[in-house]
């Protein structure tokens, strides 16, 4: 949706949308949050059990990858930081913030993070059975 408004995907192009566009920079920094991995949305359940799995698997691997899951959220935050707290730039500050089209959309994905995050067992069911029947085809 940034994109469609400015047609650039250089994080450099963007500062300060946060005043410009709040709602779509508010969906942004909870995005984002997810992606990061913060409890109780849908990055949480995906990196923890990867640690986990990669830690109970073999220890060293899984303490290895624990830099790579703060590098990435060092990373998200200062885009975040850069892109949406920012100084607001004048291209910026020409963009229209969400349509009621994109708030459905941005909405309906919103519900899937946050059901993702707080009751996983939903979808992990799911996945299971089909690692299952992948399980007994690979033997």
């Amino acid at each position: 949706m940034l994109y469609e408004r400015r047609h650039t995907r250089l994080i450099r192009e963007y500062s300060g949308i946060g005043r410009s566009v709040p709602n779509l920079a508010t969906f942004l920094v909870i995005m984002s949050l997810a992606s990061i991995g913060l409890p109780g949305l849908s990055g949480f359940v995906g990196e923890f059990m990867c640690l986990l799995g990669a830690y109970n698997r073999e220890p060293l691997w899984g303490i290895l990858a624990v830099p790579g899951v703060v590098i990435a959220a060092v990373y998200m935050l200062s885009l975040v930081r850069r892109v949406v707290f920012g100084q607001l730039d004048p291209e910026s500050a020409k963009m229209l913030d969400l349509s009621p089209r994109e708030t459905l959309i941005l909405v309906a994905i919103l519900v899937f993070v946050v059901w993702m995050g707080v009751y996983p067992k939903t979808f992990l069911d799911f996945t299971n059975s089909v690692s299952e029947i992948l399980h007994t085809m690979i033997r």
